[in-house]
């Protein structure tokens, strides 16, 4: 799941919540959810939406994804 959303640095609208469904055979199908909009962020589908675990039946997965920012600090001393 981590390679899946691992290209999005940004979200449309901060935050995105969607079905990923594994199917045995290796396909990866998107859903929306109930009460949020249908649209997945094209960060997802820049992924060729395979995964390689063996399935004897589809296994779903709930997966949100927010964008958050991250103060660093910056030591001049340091690194040198």
């Amino acid at each position: 799941m981590d390679q899946l959303i691992e290209g999005c640095s940004t979200v449309p609208g901060g935050k995105a919540q969607f079905e990923a469904t594994l199917q045995p055979g290796g396909r990866i199908q998107i859903t929306g959810v109930a009460g949020e909009p249908d649209v997945v962020p094209i960060c997802i589908l820049k992924h060729s939406l395979l995964h390689n675990v063996p399935l004897t039946k589809p296994c779903r997965l709930d997966v949100k994804i927010e964008q958050t920012s991250v103060s660093v600090v910056v030591d001049a001393g340091a690194g040198g």
